[in-house]
């Protein structure tokens, strides 16, 4: 009878480990990836929503040029059903100036941008777009 070797226990038994902790490191990736990719796709919605609201500002400020307030903005189905929301506040005019606030929410994170137009002579002409953001 021959006794175990316990060399190749040993040997077996790190190569083991070594494998795991590779398999727990590639583990650990994707799910860093993955967090990524999503804070990347709300992002890109976000964005996508502003453009939204600024086309619709900009329609309804050409429709009426003395609106003020909050005035949301049609999503699609899918966003709606996700629970998002969009929405343009119209300020008051200060002199010659107008700004509309664009708020765009999903999953928890919201974007914003504040649009400024001035009256020229055939009407209202955009002028800046500041963005802001929040996680």
């Amino acid at each position: 009878m021959r006794r175990g070797n316990g060399f190749a226990t040993f040997t077996s038994v790190v190569i083991t480990a070594v494998v795991a902790i590779g398999v727990m490191g590639l583990l650990l990736t994707l799910r860093v990836d993955v967090k990524r990719t999503r804070a990347a796709t709300q992002s890109a919605q976000l964005r996508q929503m502003l453009i939204a609201g600024a086309a619709e500002a900009d329609a309804l400020l050409r429709a009426a040029p003395s609106r003020t307030g909050e005035h949301p903005v049609a999503l699609p189905d899918t966003l709606a059903d996700l629970g998002a929301t969009a929405s343009c506040t119209f300020e008051p005019m200060r002199g010659d100036r107008k700004r509309v606030a664009v708020t765009a929410a999903l999953n928890g994170g919201t974007a914003r941008q504040v649009l400024t137009y001035e009256t020229g002579p055939g009407g209202w002409v955009f002028v800046s777009a500041e963005l802001e953001r929040s996680p």
